[in-house]
């Protein structure tokens, strides 16, 4: 019989804020040029713009989600990022986007070798190079979306600028530092009564 596993998800979630998001991540320092696009997507793939979770996602419709038609027909999609997101520098986030749209291939593939997208098919584009054809999210990928979501969308003190995941990072420091600190002192103490045996 198997025993069920109990995951505590504010853990997983934090993790996940240490490795992706906190400032000292290799994403918001070394990667951040293509990491702020991708984390835009990952934030309209939590929202309920992205009802149907089966449903992948290709180069056209990220363009889309950004308000960029592929096609430059007269007709102009609806800006999604903007109406999911209330940080202050997203105009010139999505005005950086439009500059770099020939990039959304780059994007699609890093999200799928950082882990929070599958690939669905690949395509093959000059030589050696492969792009991913159709991308769709993982729970991994919601998680990331979903605090984005909270640090974001819900202006609350606790929850503001990932307030909640850096107050529990340093919480989590904190027990640890005491905790060996306290097997330390044990340790010291029991080392201590035994030399005095020894030299009574």
């Amino acid at each position: 019989m198997e025993i069920p596993s109990i995951k505590f998800r504010y853990f997983t979630r934090l993790k996940l804020w240490h490795d992706y998001l906190s400032k000292k991540s290799v994403f918001e320092t070394e990667k951040s040029e293509f990491w702020k696009y991708e984390k835009m997507i990952l934030h309209w793939a939590y929202s309920n713009k992205h009802k149907h979770l089966y449903t992948a996602l290709t180069n056209k419709r990220i363009l889309q989600i950004f308000g960029i038609n592929k096609e430059g027909n007269a007709e102009t999609p609806k800006n999604e990022i903007q109406d999911i997101n209330s940080e202050e520098n997203i105009p010139n986030l999505i005005k950086d986007f439009e500059e770099n749209k020939g990039r959304v291939n780059y994007y699609m593939g890093n999200l799928v070798v950082e882990g929070l997208f599958v690939c669905i098919g690949v395509v093959e584009k000059g030589g050696d190079e492969l792009y991913p054809k159709r991308i769709r999210i993982n729970e991994k990928g919601l998680l990331i979306g979903e605090i984005l979501n909270e640090a974001y969308n819900k202006p609350r003190f606790f929850r503001k600028n990932f307030r909640k995941y850096k107050i529990g990072y340093w919480l989590l420091i904190l027990f640890i530092i005491i905790t060996l600190l306290s097997i330390f002192l044990t340790l010291l103490n029991q080392i201590i009564e035994l030399i005095g045996k020894f030299v009574c």
